[in-house]
């Protein structure tokens, strides 16, 4: 293995979606995804970046779609726009998805391995980190206030739910966009497979349940936790 694999391999966001997903398998868990790739059908989806991180469906038709980050990950405002690209491609995806027949092989593939979401009926997309991430600023940037932030998802949720109702019809999706933030601890560096099964003993510790999926659902919005 090389050193670059070995830093992938170690990488927080990495480490966390995968021990999330063995972590539901293990349980039985069929509600969890990770790496969704959203372009399926269009382009391969063997570009990470086309991909989201983490996926949960409490019930069919459901669906919530999260943008994980970490302290040490980019800023707010690239993962705004990152997830805000998402479910852009998503709403194309699906879209084209309608368009063709039932018996279109491309289609049959694709909704053997979607599981329901060109189906959706409810979309929650959102970032998820620790509440410090949301006060980095971009490179050579002041930080965005809090008013600014949600001036930002606001306008993202309205743009998503227009192109919503204008692409696939009235009332046919409800669409969500949402900043929340985790309890999540963050070392600089995972160097070793102690060092990320112990980070992730920590992480589970702070979850009643002792489960990275109830960390995750127990995430709240940026906004309700700093208004306390």
């Amino acid at each position: 293995m090389t050193c670059l694999d070995e830093k992938k391999q170690f990488a927080l966001e990495t480490v966390f979606e995968k021990e999330l997903a063995k972590e539901a398998m293990a349980a039985g868990d069929r509600k969890w995804a990770n790496q969704i790739p959203i372009w399926s059908g269009i382009c391969g989806s063997g570009d990470r970046k086309t991909n989201i991180d983490i996926g949960y469906s409490p019930e069919g038709g459901k669906f919530a779609l999260y943008e994980l980050k970490v302290l040490h990950s980019d800023h707010p405002l690239y993962a705004i726009i990152e997830l805000f690209t998402y479910a852009l491609g998503y709403l194309i995806v699906r879209e084209l998805a309608e368009k063709r027949k039932d018996e279109d092989r491309d289609l049959m593939r694709i909704r053997n391995h979607d599981g329901g979401l060109l189906k959706a009926t409810s979309i929650l997309c959102s970032v998820i980190a620790p509440e410090k991430f949301y006060a980095k600023a971009p490179s050579g940037c002041n930080k965005l206030t809090g008013s600014e932030l949600e001036t930002l998802i606001g306008c993202a949720k309205e743009v998503l739910t227009d192109v919503a109702k204008e692409r696939l019809g009235h009332a046919c999706l409800q669409i969500e966009f949402s900043l929340l933030a985790m309890d999540m601890d963050a070392p600089p560096q995972l160097r070793s497979a102690t060092d990320r099964d112990n980070w992730i003993i920590s992480l589970k510790s702070k979850s009643h349940l002792r489960t990275l999926r109830c960390l995750v659902l127990n995430a709240k919005p940026i906004f309700e936790t700093k208004r306390k």
